[in-house]
């Protein structure tokens, strides 16, 4: 498939080009815009969510991101940006270690090392010095 101005892959491409860059208005409507040629597409519900963080609107942000890791729950993508919304920003940090423990054993290579630099994040936000010194040592 090749990556036209308008296909969903491209606009998922541009949007998180955008992101990167620190467009986020512009990153939301090109994202917004690949959702609507591809309704229920974790990775594009993914970039959206990362970007509604960042524009501080947690609720939506999590909304995007809970329905994603819903559509694909072995994602680590997906598990790392929710688990991250979950216990670094909205002090839900049982949910994020359970979302964690639940991949973190199936997972391998680099997905397995950001699953685990999300924990060791996580455990020094609980003043977890050796738990999180473990989790990184994983990573």
């Amino acid at each position: 498939m090749t990556d036209l101005p308008e296909t969903w892959r491209y606009l998922l491409k541009r949007g998180i080009q955008l992101r990167r860059q620190g467009y986020l208005e512009q990153a939301a409507e090109t994202l917004l815009r690949a959702l609507s040629l591809r309704c229920n597409d974790a990775a594009i519900l993914t970039a959206l969510g990362l970007v509604r963080v960042e524009q501080g609107r947690l609720k939506e942000a999590h909304e995007l991101l809970r329905t994603a890791h819903d559509l694909a729950p072995l994602s680590a993508a997906t598990t790392e940006a929710l688990a991250r919304l979950l216990g670094l920003l909205m002090g839900q940090p049982g949910e994020a270690f359970a979302l964690l423990e639940g991949l973190i054993p199936r997972a391998t290579g680099a997905a397995l090392c950001s699953l685990e630099l999300v924990r060791g994040d996580l455990l020094l936000e609980q003043g977890d010095l050796d738990q999180a010194e473990q989790a990184f040592t994983a990573a």
